[in-house]
């Protein structure tokens, strides 16, 4: 009697797929998200010293205690 084919499923490549194209989403993301948190940053560096061209720290101190 011939010895059996085993049954071959293709779960492992479709496993083996899964993760990669996870792993290219999330790689893609991480990077989106990273260069728009490095944007905020220089936007706030930015608002920053536009705000002490504008009002020294002694007047932004009196004008916070005023307003809040």
């Amino acid at each position: 009697m011939p010895a059996g084919k085993r049954h071959q499923s293709s779960s492992v490549l479709y496993t083996l797929v899964l993760f990669v194209g996870l792993f290219i989403i999330s790689s893609v993301l991480a990077v989106v998200f990273y260069t728009k948190s490095e944007d905020f940053k220089d936007r706030v560096a930015r608002l920053d010293t536009l705000i002490d061209e504008l009002a020294s720290a002694d007047e932004r101190l009196k004008l916070g205690s005023l307003v809040g």
